[in-house]
């Protein structure tokens, strides 16, 4: 995802025709306006986000190294999947979310691992589970040179592939935080990846989240979509057009826009919802 040349390229006008043609499929099914919760988290200080800028070479650059959180608070908010691309415009540049579906409607704060009180709480999963009852999940979709589908209609049907309850399933669509950020003057409107999230009914089922991550691999491959990552050590990873690490409730999940320095522009590209019904 950091080698922006190797990203496939997906245009805006694309992306609003794709988002017409899917919308219009109304599914007598919809959970549109079911809500469902969410955990946002707050940094005490500092960004979390990225902070992207260009060199004299017109090289961009992404520094996401104030996307970590040691203390801060959290809310548990319910919110409609239909609402859910207007709540993630809302989202500040010190605001991140995780999955969770457990119940922090009074707002609490956090703090590292060991140092928990009856005031304060860990974002971890003792404290941060799935449990009865809806959930929404993340497709994480890394564009690189191994993954490069030609649109997001394309993405969509790579999953449905090996995820056949995703066709019929609520989703809402958002550009990945650092897609869309070119250098002033240039028309090309670079994607770099997608957030894809879609509903569960019962978030218990994910209780165990390790085998479902292997469930998922598995039919990828099966599937045909499946490709090997190198990594920086050379070690030959399995990998799908799914980040499988983000299905975790705990994980913070940064969609506020990115800081970006002089000599770059965003071209906004607005999140949107897909009709549909739960997941599984």
């Amino acid at each position: 995802m950091e080698n922006q040349n190797q990203a496939a390229v997906v245009t805006t006008e694309a992306i609003n025709v794709q988002s017409k043609k899917i919308c219009s499929n109304k599914n007598i099914n919809s959970i549109a306006d079911v809500k469902i919760p969410l955990q946002i988290f707050t940094k005490s200080n500092g960004i979390l986000t990225k902070k992207i800028s260009v060199d004299s070479e017109g090289k961009i650059f992404k520094d996401s190294s104030q996307c970590w959180m040691k203390t801060g608070i959290v809310k548990t908010v319910n919110v409609k999947p239909v609402k859910v691309p207007q709540f993630l415009d809302g989202i500040k540049s010190n605001q991140a979310l995780a999955l969770s579906n457990a119940d922090y409607s009074a707002r609490r704060s956090i703090v590292q691992k060991g140092q928990e009180n009856c005031y304060a709480i860990s974002r971890t999963q003792k404290y941060f589970k799935f449990k009865n009852g809806p959930a929404y999940v993340l497709f994480d979709i890394d564009f690189s040179s191994e993954y490069q589908p030609r649109s997001i209609e394309s993405v969509l049907e790579d999953i449905a592939n090996f995820i056949p309850e995703f066709n019929k399933a609520a989703k809402i669509i958002k550009p990945s935080t650092s897609s869309g950020i070119v250098v002033k003057g240039k028309k090309t409107n670079l994607s770099t990846g997608f957030h894809i999230y879609s509903v569960v009914q019962d978030a218990s089922l994910l209780t165990d989240i390790k085998p479902v991550r292997e469930k998922l691999l598995i039919n990828a491959w099966t599937k045909g979509k499946g490709f090997l990552k190198i990594s920086k050590a050379g070690s030959k990873l399995k990998r799908c057009p799914i980040d499988l690490a983000v299905l975790s409730p705990e994980r913070l999940i940064f969609e506020a826009a990115p800081i970006i320095s002089d000599g770059l522009e965003k071209i906004t590209k607005p999140a949107y919802y897909v009709d549909g019904g739960y997941l599984l």
